[in-house]
């Protein structure tokens, strides 16, 4: 996918600069033991977790793409940049919903 387009979020400024949103994940149901629902796409998009196939829809380690840079505040997103950038840190933030 080099060469391809797509829009991301970058910036150059805070903590000396240089890093790249590349995806944001937002676990809707968190009261419920933690169970997948219908909008966590990186779990499960359908919803349900299987124990015999615990990576749900494989969208850890699979080319897919989803949701925009824009609303990765409020929904999951993952950019092409997840998979195409060679990374030398990651920055994990925990933000409650």
């Amino acid at each position: 996918m080099q060469g391809s387009l797509y829009t991301t979020y970058c910036d150059v400024e805070t903590a000396l600069g240089g890093w790249t949103l590349v995806a944001s994940i937002h676990e809707n149901n968190l009261n419920d033991g933690g169970r997948c629902t219908s909008g966590d796409k990186w779990s499960s998009e359908q919803g349900n977790y299987n124990p015999s196939h615990p990576d749900g829809d494989g969208n850890w380690n699979n080319f897919v793409t989803f949701g925009t840079a824009a609303s990765a505040t409020s929904e999951d997103f993952k950019s092409p940049a997840y998979y195409n950038l060679e990374a030398s840190n990651i920055m994990i933030w925990h933000v409650p919903n």
